[in-house]
């Protein structure tokens, strides 16, 4: 008679948990990188101690300029973009981006 090989039962490998990771945040739109800033004044686009609420909303600005939106123009004004000559105009277009007054003084990045 023939006797069969004694079986051994399958052992599995260990078992080891992957790491986890926190879920990523969503911390909202985060405005473009701009270019080297041509080093204007400060321009304080919503007016003097006065902040944008509306970030995200897009400004159809006049002929020859692209579309921004109300964080981005706020931003340039801080970093130098907007032409001292320039600065009040932009206010004029801002009627959207909800500017209200800060406690804290604007100040250049």
């Amino acid at each position: 008679p023939t006797t069969a090989a004694p079986v051994t039962p399958d052992t599995a490998a260990p078992v080891t948990a992957e790491p986890t990771t926190a879920a990523p945040v969503n911390l909202g739109p985060v405005p473009a990188p701009l270019p080297p800033s041509p080093g204007f004044p400060l321009c304080e686009v919503c007016g003097e101690g006065r902040r944008v609420t509306n970030p995200s909303v897009l400004l159809v600005l006049p002929p020859g300029f692209d579309p921004s939106t109300c964080i981005r123009l706020e931003r340039a004004g801080r970093e130098g973009f907007i032409d001292p000559g320039d600065c009040s105009l932009v206010g004029l277009v801002l009627g959207p981006c909800g500017c209200e007054d800060t406690l804290a003084p604007v100040t250049r990045l």
